[in-house]
């Protein structure tokens, strides 16, 4: 997946697994510190974007708006392509947005609500 992520396989919590979770490597590291305490992980879908650790300092993956602005520009050719009569542009650029946009979604989900709200806990952020 590149050098800035890592992918975890499974994730055992309790008796909760949780499987092909992502997170930044940069957050990748605080969850090492956290095996065999007590810690509270904090899931955008399968991404793991923050954690809380045993000693109250929380964590969180800070992602750049770039990602999401760039998915929303990919995303204008598809309503564009929809609203003409030309189905060339819809093919070559519209579809390949289309099977973006749930990663988009995430993405703009992430930056948008959740790294606010881990900020305003006295979260840390940390870049991928």
């Amino acid at each position: 997946m590149g050098k800035s992520f890592v992918h975890y396989n499974s994730i055992e919590i309790g008796d909760t697994i949780l499987q092909k979770v992502r997170t930044a490597k940069s957050l990748s590291d605080y969850i090492g510190r956290g095996l065999g305490e007590e810690v509270t992980l904090f899931l955008n879908g399968k991404m793991l974007i923050g954690i809380r650790l045993a000693d109250g300092k929380t964590y969180f993956w800070k992602r750049s708006l770039i990602g999401p602005v760039l998915g929303l520009l990919c995303m204008l050719p598809l309503v564009a392509s929809l609203l003409s009569t030309s189905n060339s542009l819809l093919i070559g650029v519209g579809l390949p947005a289309l099977f973006y946009f749930p990663v988009f979604r995430r993405d703009l989900k992430q930056v948008l609500s959740y790294q606010s709200r881990l900020s305003a806990m006295g979260g840390i952020p940390l870049k991928s």
